[in-house]
């Protein structure tokens, strides 16, 4: 009963997370009341089946309930009035570790004095960065600051992580910056996070020097931000990130170790015996170092179920009671979403008892060698989390079997028991555990470089993309044939199952027809054009800071969810950072061609796009109406940029579609003109994002949408788009659409003559955690 109790929370509990609002409870609570009654009734049966169902239902409904109210309760913590983008003053407590890097300090904290007023309900909690700050303050610490403000939001597009859900789980109502640090005071107290910090802080000081310095502070601290991108990068492509991140393996190790040498060292002394086995000694201490080990890393999720397996484990010994694996994990299960109901929103969580359970259900393979038991539970994992990866991450690190056989091995038995013994030396001799951590350090480059040769030599990660929910079931039922114990008949072929996804190419335009899509980049520009063989880029959106930008952000998922394996041509409209900043993250190989109306300006050879240019692609044409001249000098380019940008008109039989990049009232009226009759779309890409120096009159009558698109990001500094250019697209019947408001804009250009509504990304995607707004707010 164990195992369906703790399905049917799993089941109630994940349930939740499909819905897109909580603001209707009642339909909710009518149902799950009837299915409340339904399964109490089913427990009177003597039938166990019927029972199991019973029990299963009457789990589900109080697993549902449990996390219906949590998720309500966090979302009672809804953030007072705020005036985006305005300076307000507000006072309030760090929570949390805080975060230093390239000049930035980051933290969370609890506002309670908020535009100079006393809050009456909760304090707010809000993220906020500090550029180049005088002082470093710490967790507890009090301040009062004048701030810019605005609620947590995310880029809504396909293919790209959902960043708003972590914000709601950690209860993040508001994000911004600081602009003025008015006073503030250092508290000096005791607690857990206070000590992390203090721990992290030293050894920031002690290796300064050290090239794997956060990977250290990861393994010892569960602290992630001094990790390198490119070392991210290298881990992700290796399926190793779990290994530099401390999770339930790492916990059982050092619960291993603990318990190992105590219950060794007992042994050699009789009499401790006579109170009780030297294995229960070792299991204490087991316990004990796991839950220092658990406390270093703030109980994290995967924390927190190996400490329930472990606590289980240890009550099982001492009430000398045989446990059964799948017990153990059901208890496990349970008792962390006891604890955290909403923990089914982590992909963390799915992984982690992905992981195990898959090593339970394959660990009757018998292996006659140690090689063997080292070998075949690696494969048992990457098979077992194949559906799991290609779900959420929609690709596959086939290299991580041989990477963690490596890996696995030298982090858990040296780098870990290494590195958190050079923290405890520490505290005696910092020389000393600098010393340690140096071997540590050395040792993560060793391996490092094998996992760097290990992606260069090959494709690091296999490439899924979206898959109909039929292919991802047959590639479960793969996995578990493949893992299954011996003796079951032709399991060898049930490779065959992954053919369906391996070899899905996704949905493409027919002969003739087009997808558009207008991607949510922020405030700045970046739309992809598919036909049936061919795709194009038009403008690649904003670069966010040093490391990070639309590219890299928002537009490879989109490629890898839309199956595109490289774009046949890209244009880059003009110079401006908000439209070419993206293409820093594409490599050569994944783009053919490349047009600009500066390409002097671009990381990546580029031509003049040509005025009066034309191709055709699968019965689709494409011709560039403004664009630049060899004759045109560079200087009168930049002077003038917004309105050199290239402009490109796609057209299908019945609709086309016009890109303007960000051409100003001069260019309009150089193409009402040069090309009359040819403005006239379907679709209009407003030109420069609704400004008042654009969209003439005349240029509007002539385009004549019947969409116009609006290429902003949430209140934006520039106040796009304005009221006066909303207006006259109107007047001409055009429907007008914020990208700040509907996420990624999803055209179907298809052969006939009315023109399917566009597929709003953030209606489609919306979950209940995700905030509303209206056009006032997010304008």
């Amino acid at each position: 009963m164990l195992i369906v109790l703790a399905l049917g929370c799993l089941t109630g509990t994940t349930f939740l997370n499909t819905f897109s609002t909580l603001a209707h409870p009642l339909p909710i609570v009518m149902s799950f009341t009837s299915l409340l009654v339904i399964s109490l009734f089913a427990l009177f049966f003597k039938n166990q089946n019927i029972k199991k169902i019973g029990t299963f239902l009457l789990s589900a409904s109080m697993g549902f309930s449990w996390a219906y109210f949590a998720a309500t309760q966090k979302q009672q913590w809804e953030q007072p009035s705020v005036d985006i983008n305005k300076p307000i003053s507000v006072c309030g407590t760090i929570d949390g570790l805080t975060q230093y890097r390239e000049h930035t300090l980051r933290f969370d904290a609890l506002l309670d004095i908020y535009h100079g007023k006393k809050l009456m309900t909760k304090p707010v909690k809000v993220r906020l960065h500090w550029s180049k700050p005088p002082i470093l303050l710490h967790h507890q610490d009090k301040f009062c600051a004048k701030v810019k403000l605005k609620p947590r939001w995310h880029l809504a597009n396909p293919g790209m992580s959902d960043q708003e859900k972590q914000l709601f789980l950690e209860g993040i109502s508001l994000t911004g910056k600081i602009l003025e640090l008015e006073n503030y005071q250092q508290v000096h107290s005791y607690s857990l996070t206070r000590f992390r910090q203090k721990l992290n802080d030293d050894l920031a000081n002690l290796l300064v020097d050290k090239t794997f310095l956060g990977v250290i502070q990861a393994t010892t601290l569960g602290v992630y931000h001094n990790i390198t991108p490119g070392q991210w990068q290298i881990f992700q492509a290796t399926g190793t990130i779990h290994a530099i991140a401390i999770s339930g393996l790492h916990i059982s190790i050092i619960a291993l170790i603990c318990g190992g040498w105590v219950t060794f060292l007992v042994r050699r002394f009789p009499r401790f015996t006579d109170l009780m086995p030297a294995q229960c000694y070792g299991a204490i201490f087991a316990l004990i170092g796991a839950l220092i080990y658990s406390a270093l890393a703030g109980f994290s999720v995967p924390t927190q179920r190996a400490l329930v397996m472990i606590v289980v484990c240890i009550y099982a010994l001492f009430k000398r009671h045989m446990l059964f694996t799948w017990h153990a994990l059901a208890i496990a299960c349970l008792g962390v979403l006891l604890v955290d109901p909403l923990a089914t929103m982590q992909i963390g969580f799915w992984l982690s008892f992905g992981c195990v359970g898959a090593l339970i259900y394959g660990g009757s393979h018998n292996a006659s060698s140690w090689w063997h038991q080292w070998v075949v539970p690696q494969w048992i994992v990457f098979i077992g989390l194949i559906p799991f990866c290609v779900f959420f991450f929609q690709s596959i690190p086939w290299l991580s079997p041989f990477a963690n056989m490596i890996v696995l091995p030298v982090i858990d038995f040296f780098i870990v028991p290494c590195c958190l013994g050079g923290l405890f030396i520490s505290f005696i001799s910092p020389s000393m555990a600098k010393f340690v951590f140096t071997i540590a350090d050395f040792t993560l480059g060793f391996v490092y470089t094998i996992l760097e040769k290990m992606v260069n030599m090959s494709l690091p990660v296999i490439e899924i993309g979206e898959i109909p929910t039929t292919y991802l079931i047959l590639a479960l039922i793969a996995s578990c044939l493949l893992i299954a114990p011996k003796g079951l008949p032709s399991r060898h072929l049930a490779w065959l199952g992954y053919l369906p996804m391996l070899l899905y190419q996704g949905q493409h335009p027919k002969q003739g027809e087009c997808f558009f899509t207008l991607l949510d980049v922020g405030q700045g520009l970046a739309s992809i054009i598919q036909t049936e063989h061919h795709a194009l880029l038009f403008d690649a959106g904003p670069r966010y800071h040093a490391q990070d930008n639309a590219g890299k952000r928002v537009i490879k998922p989109f490629m890898r969810q839309e199956h595109i394996k490289h774009f046949d041509k890209v244009i880059i409209s003009h110079g401006d950072l908000d439209h070419r900043g993206g293409l820093e993250a594409f490599e050569q190989g994944k783009i053919n061609e490349i047009l600009s109306s500066e390409p002097l300006l671009l990381t990546q050879q580029a031509s003049l796009c040509k005025d009066g240019s034309m191709w055709e692609w699968d019965g689709v044409t494409f011709t560039l109406l403004n664009g630049a001249s060899e004759s045109e000098q560079a200087a009168k380019r930049k002077h003038d940029r917004n309105n050199h940008s290239c402009v490109l008109k796609v057209s299908t039989q019945h609709h086309s579609i016009l890109l303007t990049g960000d051409i100003e009232q001069k260019a309009e009226e150089r193409l009402l003109k040069t090309y009359p009759h040819m403005l006239a779309s379907t679709i209009l890409v407003v030109p420069h994002h609704g400004s008042l120096t654009s969209s003439s009159q005349a240029f509007v009558q002539a385009v004549k949408p019947q969409y116009a698109l609006f290429p902003v990001g949430i209140a934006n500094q520039y106040g796009f788009p304005k009221q006066a250019v909303l207006k006259r697209y109107e007047e001409v019947g055009a429907k007008n659409l914020l990208v700040s408001q509907t996420g990624a804009l999803l055209f179907r250009l298809e052969n006939k003559p009315s023109l399917t509504p566009p597929l709003g990304w953030r209606e489609k995607s919306r979950r209940y955690w995700h905030r509303t707004m209206d056009i006032g707010d997010i304008r």
